[in-house]
């Protein structure tokens, strides 16, 4: 087996296709934008939408060696930041809308290459995973985490701009969901947090108690009502972080 300084090949292709080579990626990312927002003196707020996306970025990068109460705190001081309203959006040297106009004219149909490039490279991780007989489904987060970087070397290749305008167009997306970006880390923990306390199984009880088990399409129905008003309270309760 072949081996670099120590590491057998199959490790290092292991590290290197995994979630948590992903979310060291995502965080580093963060981190750039980060770094951005502090430099940004045109933010009077900078100050604090530095420190959001830094503290989001070090959850990403040390989340799998940090305990468990201090991402909490993490979390918590993100939070307070974000409550006291010091998280906001920036100044980003966009392009006219000529300018965005004449360029949208230039490059046609090919500035659809980076949005197919992630759902072609996520479909591509998800099978070598599935050949290999690996968890597919793993393999498609993988997948994902990797299509965004073909999807960004794509934009480059097609656009010709450099890397700090990648990075500064990447910003001003990220700065316009804003918190809602931590929304799929609150989602996940909530989850966790229904499956232990079981709740899954006392909603499936109260459905079963009213909608006969081989009725398929009443229960396909009653378990999109449920999520359509789960997405609904969910919203509701995230007007403040859009505000």
């Amino acid at each position: 087996m072949i081996q670099i300084a120590g590491f057998s090949l199959s490790s290092i292709s292991g590290a290197l296709f995994s979630l948590d080579s992903v979310y060291v990626v995502t965080g580093l990312v963060l981190w750039i934008f980060a770094a951005m927002s502090f430099r940004d003196r045109a933010n009077k707020r900078r100050a604090g939408s530095g420190l959001f996306w830094l503290i989001l970025g070090m959850i990403f990068v040390f989340g799998g060696v940090l305990p468990h109460w201090l991402t909490g705190l993490l979390v918590l001081a993100m939070v307070g930041i974000d409550g006291m309203g010091r998280v906001q959006r920036g100044h980003y040297d966009e392009s006219t809308k000529g300018e965005q106009a004449e360029r949208a004219l230039r490059l046609g149909n090919r500035i659809f290459i980076p949005v197919l490039a992630i759902p072609v490279v996520t479909f591509g991780f998800a099978i070598v995973f599935r050949l290999l007989k690996l968890d597919a489904n793993r393999g498609a987060l993988v997948g994902l985490g990797f299509g965004g970087l073909s999807a960004m070397a794509a934009c480059l290749w097609i656009t010709r701009d450099s890397v700090r305008t990648l990075m500064q167009e990447g910003r001003r997306l990220n700065d316009a969901m804003g918190a809602v970006n931590i929304l799929p880390q609150l989602l996940a923990s909530l989850g966790v947090i229904f499956t232990a306390a079981r709740v899954g199984d006392l909603i499936a009880s109260g459905i079963y108690r009213i909608i006969p088990a081989d009725n398929l399409f009443l229960l396909v129905f009653a378990n999109c009502l449920g999520m359509a008003l789960f997405t609904i309270v969910m919203g509701i309760h995230l007007l403040p972080f859009r505000s």
